[in-house]
């Protein structure tokens, strides 16, 4: 377990590999529990994760999750996974978690970020739900690239170095999916799973979402 406190992420892992010349860390899993990264923002879950520090990119390889979620952290570190597909793993987070993540992503084969340019692309059966108080949705496809944008209020940042790009809070800008593309949105009349309101269904080869504020 290690505390990068410069950037404000910890990081749990089985194994680390770090390489000084490429600037390069590995982290493994060991048996059937995942690499878990976490940011006062987010938590990212997987096997197989290769980070560089001169770049800013993150590669997680096979599997893995995605979510906002700032309350499931610190109980989800004295527990173990025993399955390789995380079905445990998630059901765990549900149970632990004190409400659900503003956004929850899973895929299958491979995921890529760029902190500098605001850039997470998730390839393989990728599912996004998301959910505010009175809607849920979700959004599944081959491919989904999330670009995030940094929030312009100082008063949200998450760490205390100023000018630490990995130390701003970040919201989902715009979202772009392709290949066998659905959203399922739905709207709640009372809060989500109470009384139905609206659902909509869209299906698509290709689906860009412009969440700018006009």
């Amino acid at each position: 377990r290690i505390d990068m406190r410069d950037t404000n992420l910890q990081v749990e892992a089985g194994k680390l590999v770090a390489d000084a010349q490429l600037q390069q860390v590995e982290l493994f899993g060991i048996e059937s529990k995942p690499v878990i990264l976490t940011r006062p923002d987010a938590t990212l879950t997987g096997m197989h994760v290769v980070m560089k520090q001169t770049d800013e990119t993150m590669h997680i390889i096979g599997p893995g999750t995605f979510a906002f979620d700032e309350n499931v952290t610190e109980k989800l570190s004295s527990h173990t996974v025993h399955q390789p597909d995380f079905t445990l793993y998630h059901r765990l987070r549900s149970e632990v978690r004190h409400g659900p993540p503003t956004l929850f992503v899973t895929w299958t084969d491979d995921m890529h970020y760029d902190d500098q340019r605001g850039l997470a692309r998730f390839i393989g059966n990728v599912v996004v739900d998301g959910q505010r108080p009175r809607d849920t949705s979700r959004l599944s496809a081959n491919d989904i690239t999330l670009q995030l944008a940094k929030d312009a209020d100082p008063g949200i940042r998450s760490g205390p170095a100023d000018g630490d790009t990995l130390n701003v809070q970040r919201q989902v800008q715009r979202i772009t999916a392709v290949e066998n593309v659905e959203l399922i949105a739905t709207n709640w009349a009372d809060q989500p799973g109470g009384i139905l309101a609206r659902r909509v269904r869209i299906t698509g080869r290709h689906m860009n979402f412009d969440n700018t504020p006009e």
